[in-house]
């Protein structure tokens, strides 16, 4: 091999390897961002608290005002769950109502009632996500 076949060789294997590493840091990066809107999503008492570090770090602020600032996250967060689940079950609950006549429309006798057992516990554990509710 020659001297030249040698260097473009190595340029294209470090290129490759260069290549994959951004390639693993975004999907990476990815991850843990559709982790965290999941997270809000799922639970949001552990979003505020996140929230809640990320403002006392940026603004340095003092224990009292940890204590403080927390205290109001925690009071306004029942008004904004609230708020959320008012607007959400007012636009998920008839779109929820059709899929499951659409899908029952499908199914046989026994079918059925399997999916309406189903269908009423999946429904159960949705709404119940909301602990404060």
């Amino acid at each position: 091999m020659t001297r030249s076949r040698s260097i473009v060789l190595t340029l294209l294997v470090a290129l490759a390897l260069f290549s994959a590493g951004v390639v693993s840091g975004a999907g990476g990066v990815i991850m843990i961002l559709r982790h965290r809107a999941q997270l809000a999503f799922l639970d949001p008492t552990a979003a505020v608290a996140t929230v809640h570090e990320g403002f006392a770090e940026r603004f340095d602020l003092t224990p009292s005002q940890r204590k403080t600032a927390r205290a109001v996250f925690d009071k306004r967060l029942g008004a904004l769950l609230a708020a959320r689940r008012e607007h959400f079950e007012q636009r998920v609950e008839p779109e929820l109502a059709l899929m499951a006549e659409e899908i029952r429309a499908l199914l046989d006798d026994d079918q059925e009632a399997r999916f309406d057992a189903r269908w009423g516990e999946l429904r159960r554990r949705w709404w119940q996500r909301d602990t404060r509710r």
